[in-house]
């Protein structure tokens, strides 16, 4: 076999290789701008009140979050006996939350 058809040969495959490498990344490019753009709902406490602990709910992401609804494996009770799980935006849903927002709650 003579170089000039082996390089003829290994040349488009060469090139597919690197083709597809390229494609790869790019992909995985748009699945990490992706994830960084993912809203993160938490719900958190906040003690900074003297005699009351507030219950937030926070968007930490840079993301718009939409129809927000909450389960929970357990009800949550103050120490009053109050059961925070029937707050209402627990209970329903939160249709809308922007980047970097919270929605406290005494």
């Amino acid at each position: 076999m003579d170089i000039a058809v082996l390089a003829q040969i290994i040349s488009p495959l060469a090139t597919f290789v690197v083709a597809a490498g390229i494609l790869y990344q790019g992909r995985e490019a748009r699945r990490a701008r992706d994830d960084e753009d993912r809203p993160q709902i938490i719900v958190d406490t906040d003690y900074t009140g003297r005699f009351t602990t507030n219950i937030v709910v926070r968007n930490i992401g840079h993301g718009t979050a939409k129809n927000i609804t909450f389960e929970f494996s357990a009800p949550l009770a103050t120490t009053s006996g109050y059961d925070i799980t029937e707050l209402p935006y627990f209970k329903h849903e939160i249709n809308f939350m922007a980047p970097q927002t919270d929605l406290p709650s005494v």
